[in-house]
C-alpha cells in the first residue's frame, strides 16, 4: 500500500495468477521476479536523490573460452578413455568436472550479484520538493527495438594489452537518462552495437590491473518480434513432438551400442538435444502465456490485432459483471476469445480466471500505460455504462488517440438500462468539454454535444435465448453516431434450448458487425 501526495491510500495489487510454477511459493518467487521488483524499482526511480548507475557485470571472454575448453577437454577424454579407466578414476573424474562445474556457475553468479539496478537514493540533506523530483528512468520503449547508449568498461591484465576480466557496462536511453540493464536474454533478442568513442584509458590499479572504457550504442529488436500467440503455440507442439522423437532414438541407440563409452556418448548427446527441446519449449509456452496473460505494453500489441475491452473502472460505483459473466460471455462469441483483452483494474476482490487474457495496468500508472496501449489496438470496446471519473477518462483518451472506426461503444441490455445510459451520455458529453477545455488544441477529444445519440431505440423484448447486448454505437469518419440494434432470435419457432438460441443470436449480431468492422480479428486470421 502506498500513499498519493495528500495521504490518500492506494493498494497495489499483484497478480500471481498467471505464473507457472511447481508449489505456490515458486509461483510467487516469479511474482516477485516479475511484478514486485520492477514495481518497487519504478517506485524508487521517482523518489528524489541522486541515481545509482545501473551496472551490468560479466566475464571477459579471455576467462570464459579457456574455461569451457577446460570442460570440454575433460568430458570428451572420459568419453573416449571411459574403458580404460578404473571405477575409482571415473568417480574421481566425474567428482572433479561436478566441481568445476559448480564453481563455474557460482562465479557467474557472484558476477551477476555484484550488478546494481537503477534506483534513486535520497541522500542526507537531499530537500528537494516533489516538483524538483527527476524524471522517472523508465526506458523509451519502442514497438520493434530498444535504443540504449552504454558505456562499456573493461578490466584488463596485466597491462592495457592483457588478458581481459572482467566488462562493465552502463546503460542509458537516448535521453541519456539513466536506465535498467536491458533484461531479456540474448537468444531472445538481436543486438546491434556501434562504437561511439574508442577505447581509453580510465584507470590503472597496481599489480597491472587496467580499466579501459568506450561509449557505445546498442539496439536490440526481439528475434521473435513476427510471432504472435498461435505460432508460438504452434512451435510449443512441434518441438514437443521433437523431444519425443529425441527420446525415442536415444532409448533405441542405447540398445544398438554395445561399448561403454559407446553408451555413454550416445546418452550424453541425446540428453543434451532433449534438453534443448524441452527449454525451448518451455519458452515458447511461456511466451504464447505471456501474450495472452501479461503482454509488454506497446511491444507485444503490435505483433497482431486485438481487441481492448474497456471494462469500467473500479472506482465506478455501477455493478460490473464478473470476469466470466453474462456480459464477458457473449463478448467472448462476438468478438473471438483469442483476440480478446480486458483491461485489467486487478483487485482482490474480484480476481480473474487464470487462463483469461487480460491487459493488467500497474494501479500507481495506469493511465500512462492505457494511452501507450491504445493506438496499437485493433478495436476498442466500451460499454455504455459508469459515470465515475476515472471512467470517463478512459472513454475520452480512446476518442483523442483513435479513429473513429476503431472504437465502438456497446449498449448493454437491461431493466434500467434507458436510465443508465442517460446517465452516461449527459456525465460523458461534460466530460469531454472539461478535458477540451484544459487540453492544448492539437490534444482535444472530440466534443460536440450531438456526439452520442439522445436516445437509441430499444430492441425488442426477447425470449430466454436474449442476450446482455441490445446493440452498439459505431461512428464515421466525421464522428456521426449510428446505432445498431439487434434482433432477438425466435427460440420457439428455432425449436432450440435456451443454450442453442443464444448461440444463433450471437452469430447473427456478429454477422451484423462484419460490415461495419471489415477487419475484425478472427481466429481463421
Amino acid at each position: 500500500m502506498r500513499f498519493r501526495s495528500d495521504w490518500t491510500a492506494e493498494f497495489v495489487h499483484f497478480d500471481p495468477t498467471w505464473q507457472r510454477g511447481p508449489t505456490p511459493y515458486a509461483r510467487w518467487r516469479k511474482t516477485v521476479r516479475t511484478q514486485v521488483d520492477p514495481w518497487l524499482d519504478a517506485f524508487e526511480q521517482d523518489l528524489p536523490g541522486s541515481t545509482v548507475e545501473p551496472a551490468r557485470i560479466r566475464y571477459h571472454w579471455h576467462l570464459k573460452l579457456p574455461a569451457a575448453l577446460l570442460v570440454g577437454s575433460i568430458t570428451v577424454l572420459l568419453v573416449v578413455r571411459w574403458n580404460d579407466i578404473a571405477l575409482s578414476q571415473k568417480c574421481a573424474v566425474l567428482l572433479l568436472l561436478a566441481s568445476i562445474v559448480t564453481g563455474l556457475g557460482r562465479v557467474s553468479a557472484i558476477a551477476r550479484g555484484m550488478s546494481r539496478d537503477a534506483v534513486q537514493v535520497r541522500s542526507h540533506g537531499d530537500d528537494r520538493g516533489e516538483g524538483d523530483a527527476p524524471a522517472s528512468n523508465d526506458p523509451v520503449i519502442d514497438a520493434v527495438a530498444d535504443s540504449y547508449v552504454a558505456t562499456e568498461s573493461v578490466v584488463r591484465w596485466p597491462g592495457r594489452r592483457g588478458l581481459g576480466v572482467l566488462v562493465l557496462r552502463w546503460y542509458r536511453d537516448t535521453h541519456m537518462r539513466y536506465v535498467n540493464a536491458p533484461s531479456r536474454p540474448f537468444r531472445h533478442a538481436l543486438t546491434a552495437t556501434k562504437e561511439l568513442e574508442p577505447f581509453r584509458t580510465t584507470r590503472v590499479w597496481s599489480a597491472g590491473f587496467v580499466l579501459r572504457t568506450r561509449m557505445l550504442a546498442v539496439v536490440q529488436t526481439d528475434r521473435d518480434i513476427d510471432m504472435t500467440s498461435r505460432r508460438f503455440g504452434l512451435r510449443w507442439l512441434v518441438r514437443l513432438a521433437g523431444l519425443l522423437g529425441t527420446v525415442i532414438g536415444t532409448t533405441v541407440g542405447l540398445f544398438r551400442v554395445r561399448s561403454g563409452g559407446q553408451m555413454l556418448s550416445v546418452a550424453a548427446i541425446g540428453a543434451l538435444t532433449a534438453y534443448w527441446f524441452w527449454l525451448r519449449s518451455q519458452q515458447d509456452h511461456h511466451r504464447m502465456r505471456q501474450l495472452r496473460l501479461q503482454p509488454a505494453v506497446p511491444r507485444d500489441l503490435a505483433r497482431e490485432p486485438s481487441v481492448l475491452y474497456l471494462r469500467p473502472h473500479p472506482d465506478d460505483p455501477v455493478p460490473q459483471s464478473v470476469w466470466e459473466g453474462p456480459l464477458d460471455t457473449d463478448l467472448n462469441a462476438v468478438f473471438d476469445a483469442p483476440a480478446l483483452f480486458r483491461v485489467g483494474h486487478i483487485t482482490d476482490l474480484t480476481p480473474p480466471p487464470p487462463q483469461l487474457a487480460r491487459l493488467p495496468l500497474p494501479p500507481h500508472d495506469w493511465k500512462r500505460t492505457l494511452t501507450t496501449a491504445l493506438p496499437y489496438c485493433h478495436l476498442v470496446i466500451i460499454p455504455t455504462i459508469g459515470t465515475a471519473p476515472e471512467t470517463l477518462w478512459q472513454l475520452t483518451e480512446a476518442v483523442r488517440l483513435l479513429p473513429p472506426s476503431r472504437v465502438l461503444l456497446l449498449l448493454p441490455s437491461a431493466a434500467d438500462c434507458a436510465e443508465e445510459y442517460a446517465r452516461f451520455r449527459q456525465a460523458a458529453v461534460e466530460a469531454f468539454r472539461e478535458r477540451a477545455a484544459a487540453a492544448p488544441d492539437d490534444e482535444r477529444p472530440y466534443a460536440s454535444s450531438s456526439w452520442l445519440p439522445a436516445s437509441p431505440p430499444r430492441a425488442s423484448p426477447g425470449g430466454p435465448g436474449t442476450t446482455t447486448l441490445r446493440g452498439v454505437i459505431h461512428f464515421d469518419s466525421s464522428w456521426q453516431s449510428k446505432v445498431v440494434t439487434f434482433p432477438v432470435v425466435d427460440a420457439s419457432s428455432a425449436a432450440a434450448s435456451r443454450g442453442e438460441s443464444r448461440r444463433a443470436q450471437l452469430l447473427r449480431i456478429r454477422a451484423q458487425l462484419l460490415p461495419l468492422l471489415p477487419d475484425l480479428p478472427s481466429q481463421r486470421s
